[in-house]
């Protein structure tokens, strides 16, 4: 059995994951528990333009140059949720 499973925990990283995920969560759903900062934290794709697609429900993922952004917590937050 494995360490994890034993202690029914997650492994680090998938725990981070999760961290994210529900700060996402909070934003799309409970935006009023989250501190005023992440308020305006994330955008929709709805708010960058007006055309019906698939994704305008979708959060924007903004085009990343460098290693440091693919770290960035709007990013990764970003791409898990769509």
């Amino acid at each position: 059995m494995c360490l994890y499973q034993k202690f029914n925990v997650l492994p680090i990283r998938k725990l981070h994951q999760f961290q994210l995920l529900c700060i996402v969560h909070k934003y799309e759903y409970l935006r009023f528990q989250l501190p005023a900062i992440f308020h305006d934290y994330f955008t929709d794709n709805s708010s960058i333009h007006d055309h019906d697609t698939c994704t305008k429900n979708n959060l924007h993922v903004s085009c990343i140059h460098s290693e440091y952004g693919k770290r960035a917590l709007t990013f990764k937050a970003s791409q898990l949720w769509n």
